[in-house]
């Protein structure tokens, strides 16, 4: 569907309007996949690959150590999958570890991952129960927190 189609509702256009307008004009960092799709390849941006600092996998590790006791302890995705929901008693106990708030500023009471921190807890996640991880990771991209970060005021 293009903007400029004739037979274009004008909320179709509006909206399309609005993601136009929203794309990013400046490239702050240089985007490996954005240069790649322009024919460019610069391997510098790939490797070496950034590491992750010592005491960021600190934090990671620490949070990872609870995750994974909490999910021994509490998680059973067979059960998951018998009934097809998560026990409101594993939600709770996750809201209070501070999985639906990984990604979140520790300025607004959030855990504050980093995003590689963030990856290895959707990764436990996962391999205890898909469904577990596709919960957590609608909730920290496109659930409210994200748009309220991106968007909201103080």
């Amino acid at each position: 569907m293009s903007m400029f189609d004739k037979n274009i509702g004008k909320e179709a256009r509006a909206s399309l309007e609005f993601a136009e307008d929203s794309r990013e004009t400046e490239w702050v960092h240089p985007s490996f996949a954005a240069m790649l799709y322009q024919g460019q390849v610069k391997w510098d941006l790939m490797h070496p690959f950034p590491r992750q600092t010592d005491e960021d996998k600190r934090i990671g590790d620490e949070f990872i150590e609870k995750l994974q006791a909490y999910l021994e302890a509490n998680y059973d995705a067979d059960e998951v999958d018998r009934t097809g929901e998560i026990p409101d008693s594993v939600l709770k106990g996750l809201a209070e570890l501070g999985c639906f708030a990984m990604k979140i500023p520790t300025q607004y009471n959030g855990l504050g991952l980093s995003q590689v921190n963030y990856n290895r807890a959707l990764h436990l996640t996962g391999s205890y129960c898909g469904n577990l991880t596709a919960l957590l990771s609608a909730h920290q991209s496109i659930g409210v927190p994200q748009p309220l970060l991106m968007f909201g005021t103080d």
